[in-house]
């Protein structure tokens, strides 16, 4: 079963790769030369993320023994001697690309001179893949254990990814800008459709009982696409609680003390949230419209258009103040 498990998630990261947005902007913003070592992380973990996923294909039991074995496989590393070109240019599935991943995952972070904490980013993502797997069907039981798989989710691998490349980029600035994305990421109506039928409550109990809502409520509003006034006072009071730690992240000091294509990278992030919160505000925050996802994506042109302008104003401004200078910080 474990090799049917494995390529049904090769098939699925092949898929989707073309639509992954953080790797697109990672891309635009690192530094050329540290491209290879972006994807070959990103594409690594996503791929583990991907497995996780797989809740229509696999029980708990089988996942959850899944992502330990490929974890292992990443640990120790293989023989399967590739290159990144080679490994996008014929798109191995199942085993094939389980191997050409740990050979080119392995490979890089024993590479760095950072490679013991990269290793501990790495262990602390797979166990929050494990949590994620364990806690399906259910809320997180408080905003502690909500908050650590957001930092598996986002922060570790954000930090992995970041420390590979020699930044130094203050750790707790970072942490805080994962906060303020991810609530706001996992209120939209796409998310909401893809994560809760296969049980993944990206909320606490809490937030649930503050607006009257049991878990089998809202599932029936999502799946039916409803505009629920509870819904959306769910989703106002996520959005409001990702505008602050977003805000926070902008408007710290150490923000401006870090790499330049990092406050464009931050800006960035901040420039998609505050997007998509306008999108929900100008629907008084439902995420459904007339039986349909409400469209907050802000399209290639408009991702476009704020690169540029960053890149520009990095160019000619050099260490301006990432949250004032595009007037997210006082958001």
């Amino acid at each position: 079963m474990i090799k049917e498990i494995f390529e049904d998630a090769s098939l699925e990261f092949w898929e989707h790769m073309p639509k992954r947005k953080t790797l697109k902007l990672l891309k635009y913003f690192a530094p050329k030369q540290e491209e290879e070592t972006v994807k070959i992380i990103y594409y690594s973990l996503r791929f583990i993320d991907d497995l996780a996923d797989l809740t229509q294909d696999a029980s708990q039991d089988q996942r959850l023994a899944a992502v330990d074995v490929v974890a292992e496989i990443f640990r120790n590393g293989t023989s399967s001697h590739t290159s990144l070109t080679e490994l996008e240019e014929s798109q191995p599935v199942g085993s094939a690309l389980i191997d050409r991943l740990a050979y080119l995952f392995h490979d890089t972070l024993e590479q760095s001179e950072n490679r013991q904490d990269l290793w501990q980013y790495f262990d602390k993502f797979i166990d929050g893949m494990l949590v994620d797997i364990q806690n399906e069907g259910k809320p997180f039981d408080n905003n502690f254990e909500f908050f650590k798989y957001i930092d598996a989710l986002q922060h570790y691998p954000n930090m992995l990814t970041l420390r590979a490349i020699g930044s130094n980029v203050d750790e707790n600035l970072m942490q805080v800008a994962s906060y303020g994305f991810i609530l706001a990421k996992y209120l939209r109506g796409e998310e909401l459709l893809e994560d809760l039928p296969m049980g993944r409550f990206y909320m606490t109990t809490a937030e649930l009982e503050a607006v009257d809502l049991t878990t089998q409520e809202l599932l029936d509003i999502v799946t039916e696409k409803q505009e629920d006034p509870r819904l959306a006072e769910l989703v106002y009071n996520r959005t409001e609680r990702a505008k602050k730690y977003l805000s926070a992240a902008l408007s710290d000091p150490l923000a401006n003390d870090a790499e330049d294509w990092i406050k464009q990278f931050l800006v960035a992030y901040g420039h998609v949230v505050r997007h998509w919160v306008d999108k929900l505000k100008e629907n008084e925050y439902n995420p459904f419209v007339n039986g349909e996802v409400l469209d907050v994506d802000p399209g290639k042109r408009k991702y476009m258009n704020w690169i540029g302008k960053l890149k520009i104003k990095s160019k000619f401004l050099g260490t301006t103040d990432p949250g004032n200078y595009v007037g997210l910080a006082d958001w």
